[in-house]
């Protein structure tokens, strides 16, 4: 109780959440990381063919994407993969990926963080892929609290034990930022791509789901939550309910007060023939 109270007494700050592959960067972190490890010679080739045959497979629609997830991770985790690997080759090759790769994102979520800066709101990113590649892209984009997949390490190398990944409850993950920097569930943003970030969809106030995979999809008209789609140059922005009824939305109908404006004016800035009223 005394914690509690304590606690209660400071200045709870608004923030947003994000996740990263598929949500933020177009592609797959991870999977990027891998082919850059293994051009590298950081890891053997075999990697990359396992990796690259679920990669395949997920996108010719023949496996469910939490399938997809689980084949990249056990094709270089699997067996002490890390073990023996240098950490700074690693935090090379994700800083590799993130100088050839950290560009190709989302428009809608890099408008929302674009806007958080004019607010200011405070923002992390929590995600399934290495730290190394989510510290790297965080500081790109002047991110400084951040959450990935954590592999054991000592004196400057892995040890090929077993990883400490977030993503398998990104809502205790989340819940740990809050608690650690002071953060308010209740005037929160959070956007994610996959069933994964279900359960932080529950946790915020306010809850959206980017190009969702097709379980997300149906989840979010379970709870009315907003639902965006990005396709070459169009942004749709609606809400679908469990009952059949289809909204179009505008940004006032599902972010926070403060976003709406800056959030407009960054959206302009990526489709200037398009029109975000803001009222």
């Amino acid at each position: 109780m005394g914690g509690e109270g304590k606690r209660s007494c400071k200045s709870l700050s608004p923030a947003a959440g994000f996740d990263l592959d598929g949500s933020w960067l177009r592609d797959q972190g991870f999977h990027l990381l891998i082919k850059k490890m293994v051009e590298l010679g950081i890891m053997p080739r075999i990697v990359l063919a396992r990796a690259e045959e679920a990669y395949c497979k997920w996108k010719n629609r023949e496996g469910l994407f939490a399938e997809f997830v689980d084949s990249q991770v056990r094709a270089y985790q699997d067996e002490g993969r890390m073990r023996g690997i240098r950490v700074f080759d690693v935090e090379f090759a994700a800083h590799e990926v993130v100088r050839e790769c950290g560009k190709l994102v989302h428009v809608f979520t890099e408008a929302l963080h674009l806007a958080t800066k004019s607010v200011p709101r405070q923002c992390f990113i929590i995600s399934g892929s290495p730290v190394e590649l989510v510290r790297e892209f965080a500081a790109s984009k002047e991110v400084y609290l951040c959450l990935g997949t954590e592999h054991p390490r000592e004196g400057g190398f892995y040890t090929g034990g077993k990883s400490h990944e977030w993503v398998s409850d990104k809502k205790a993950g989340v819940e740990y930022i809050v608690e650690k920097n002071d953060l308010n569930l209740g005037d929160m943003t959070y956007i994610g791509d996959s069933m994964g970030d279900v359960p932080v969809l529950r946790l915020v106030s306010h809850p959206i789901c980017i190009n969702p995979e097709h379980r997300l999809t149906v989840e979010a008209a379970k709870n009315g939550w907003p639902v965006i789609v990005e396709k070459k140059d169009m942004l749709h922005m609606y809400r679908e309910w469990g009952d059949g009824r289809f909204e179009k939305l505008r940004l006032k109908d599902f972010l926070p007060q403060d976003l709406i404006e800056p959030m407009a004016q960054a959206l302009s800035g990526f489709y200037p023939n398009a029109d975000f009223p803001t009222s």
